[in-house]
């Protein structure tokens, strides 16, 4: 491999690295102030697009100053304002699409989970990304991957979270079972991503359900016991404040009440049957294999439902994965 480093100082005063790597564009940079450290991975298109009346070349670029992670897309011209619909395929994956937010010159688009995607590419040689802007017919570019992984794995100090998640997939002892397939435990994350959002998008406008990220976390650690990493631990249904509470996380539902000083923690793998029962108004009581569990009070018909589909799906997803062969 053979990388091509340029040094510049910019008239902001960063100090900025740009090297080429397998048609990566890397670019460091350091801030004259705080002296923090960010990155940026560019990557051109593989063809162009007529935009505009113009012929040009779509960004697909990766942000990351150690905290933060920003995946996106620079369009080549105006898309439109406020959130812009995107849909793209990578390689093997499904079909996705979701709302971007525009930033720039409303040229970009960034994607709202910006770690999923780059799960997706960093196993994966291609990428085509579509959008449909304002007045005109739809825009595509696509992207050959090859060398991300690499990128992504010698830079794990800005990468950290993917850097994480890779040792987890490597450590046996890390998880409920041992990993199987880096793809297929990819393809894994993504199904309970997919069924945590559809839950998120129904309760997300309740108080009485914090939706990761948590920000009281650290209390919620001692008192659920928890070893799990933040992005494992999904959502917070607090009844009366700190006196009781179901926490749900990426393996399990942990329940406290005031009769234990221990919660009861059953797995999606250990759920045979589950249901909400009872009404708006007294709220509905969560039996799971026949057991009454807890009652959910601050909930609607339409949250019962959600909250069953979500049980129902993380438990049918850890059953298949549980099946021999």
């Amino acid at each position: 491999m053979v990388n091509h480093i340029f040094f510049l100082l910019s008239l902001t005063g960063f100090i900025i690295c740009q090297t080429v790597s397998e048609n990566w564009l890397i670019e460091t940079s350091t801030d004259p102030v705080t002296e923090k450290e960010s990155i940026t991975l560019s990557k051109r298109s593989i063809g162009t697009q007529i935009f505009n009346y113009e012929r040009k070349y779509g960004w697909l670029k990766i942000h990351s100053n150690g905290n933060k992670v920003d995946v996106y897309m620079n369009w080549g011209g105006l898309i439109s304002v406020g959130k812009t619909y995107v849909k793209y395929k990578i390689d093997n994956y499904d079909f996705r699409g979701d709302s971007w937010t525009l930033t720039g010159e409303f040229d970009e688009t960034i994607a709202p989970d910006p770690f999923l995607i780059l799960l997706q590419m960093a196993t994966s040689e291609k990428a085509s990304l579509y959008t449909t802007p304002k007045g005109i017919p739809q825009v595509s570019y696509s992207f050959q991957l090859t060398g991300l992984k690499e990128l992504l794995d010698e830079h794990p100090l800005f990468f950290k979270k993917y850097a994480d998640w890779n040792a987890r997939m490597k450590n046996n002892t890390a998880i409920d079972k041992p990993p199987g397939n880096y793809t297929d435990n990819i393809a894994r994350y993504m199904q309970q991503e997919d069924i945590f959002r559809k839950l998120s998008r129904t309760i997300e406008s309740h108080s009485q359900y914090t939706i990761r990220p948590i920000w009281f976390i650290d209390s919620l650690r001692e008192k659920f016991n928890l070893q799990l990493p933040e992005d494992d631990i999904l959502v917070y249904y607090n009844r009366w404040m700190k006196d009781i509470g179901i926490l749900i996380t990426r393996y399990d539902i942990r329940i406290q009440d005031r009769k234990s000083k221990t919660p009861k923690v059953v797995t999606y793998r250990e759920m045979d049957s589950i249901s909400l029962r009872g009404n708006d108004v007294l709220g509905y009581k969560l039996m799971i294999n026949g057991e009454k569990l807890s009652t959910i009070i601050h909930a609607n018909l339409t949250i019962k439902n959600a909250l069953e589909t979500f049980l129902d799906a993380m438990s049918a997803l850890e059953s298949k994965k549980a099946l021999p062969g």
